[in-house]
């Protein structure tokens, strides 16, 4: 079938061009954007695996072989470190991430004898040794699993983030949400098939045409769409966020004097009645309380403050939090109810916007204050 080889060139080109561009792009959220593009040249690597074994190409390209299935175990770190880099949950890699890798460099470390083969040893065992075909079946077995893992963790993560949201979500994180929903959708697509594709040979069931056809395909699917509305997310060519911030106030009625008087207004109401502190809070409640127009009080944050409602409500319940951690209520309280005493409606939202604001977690706060 000619489709499946024309759906795999396109996704390996478009995943290699798009990948290069990421790591080059000097704007917007540079560390996400660089994972996004490393994440994109495997995925058209390992997408190649396909395309070589299914035209018959390892017979030119013998020193190819193995390499792609290598890669797997990267998927499910880097897409973790990713996500961790939108959501502010992971602002920078440290020396203790390194262990996401172990299972990359051992499997490097196991078939290293393989890869200093020589070319006719190489074809030989990939076309007849057994063993390395059945091996090659429970590594990838282990390898689906294993990003099944990180996706599940993944999930949690994205759901403690949104769950700092409500209605009233600015526009920012909505698009955060949505890009990140949408590759988790893919990448969970691909391996939730791959899992019980390949545990069902284990039990007599022979699925490789089935899934020789389907998994390049939806990995080509995941990157040409991944691509060609990446190419219009704002969260990665910033460009478009940047004309949306221009237009998104010019046919407001605010007039200067009434947006200070409105800032001065919250700023006051935030110190005296300390609204933060409830943490059902929302931007249509404080615009009542204020009798204001929401998208008023709205403009008035982010054009006064340079913050979304959520980062302004944020710093000041994390300020309030700094201030329990360092005070005898840290050593008497729980973090859960520190974040709690604070306005957060859960721990994990807490410690979300701790980091994302401080750079460290509320424990780690907690221990440089110790030290």
């Amino acid at each position: 079938m000619i489709l499946i080889p024309i759906l795999m060139t396109a996704g390996i080109v478009l995943g290699i061009f798009l990948g290069i561009l990421l790591l080059t792009l000097d704007r917007g959220k540079r560390k996400a954007n660089r994972l996004l593009g490393i994440l994109m040249i495997i995925s058209s690597v390992c997408l190649s695996d396909f395309a070589l074994s299914k035209l018959g190409l390892y017979n030119i390209l013998p020193h190819a072989i193995g390499i792609a299935p290598t890669l797997l175990f990267l998927i499910g770190p880097l897409f973790y470190f990713y996500i961790g880099t939108l959501t502010g949950h992971k602002t920078d890699l440290r020396r203790k991430d390194i262990l996401h890798f172990i299972p990359f460099i051992l499997l490097i470390l196991y078939r290293l004898p393989f890869f200093f083969h020589s070319a006719e040893a190489k074809m030989d065992i990939y076309q007849n040794d057994p063993f390395f075909k059945s091996e090659h079946k429970i590594i990838i077995l282990i390898q689906a699993a294993h990003a099944v893992i990180y996706l599940v963790f993944i999930k949690r993560s994205v759901s403690a983030y949104a769950s700092q949201f409500n209605s009233s979500i600015a526009e920012r994180e909505r698009i955060n949400l949505v890009w990140i929903r949408r590759c988790l959708t893919f990448l969970s697509l691909i391996f939730v098939f791959i899992l019980p594709a390949y545990a069902l040979t284990f039990v007599g069931l022979n699925l490789h045409s089935v899934y020789s056809a389907v998994i390049p395909v939806l990995i080509s699917l995941t990157i040409l769409t991944m691509g060609f509305t990446g190419l219009r997310e704002p969260i990665i060519f910033p460009q478009y966020q940047d004309e949306l911030k221009g237009k998104k106030y010019e046919t407001s009625t605010l007039k200067e004097d009434k947006a200070d008087e409105y800032l001065g207004k919250l700023l006051t109401l935030m110190e005296t009645e300390k609204l933060y502190l409830h943490g059902d809070l929302t931007l249509q409640m404080i615009a009542e309380r204020m009798s204001v127009l929401p998208n008023h009080l709205s403009q008035v944050i982010n054009d006064r403050t340079g913050q979304n409602f959520f980062d302004f409500i944020n710093s000041y319940r994390i300020k309030t939090a700094q201030r329990l951690l360092s005070g005898p209520e840290g050593e008497l309280l729980t973090i859960s109810a520190i974040g709690f005493e604070a306005g957060f409606n859960s721990k994990s939202s807490f410690n979300s916007a701790f980091k994302k604001q401080t750079g460290l977690t509320p424990s780690q706060y907690k221990s440089q204050l110790r030290k």
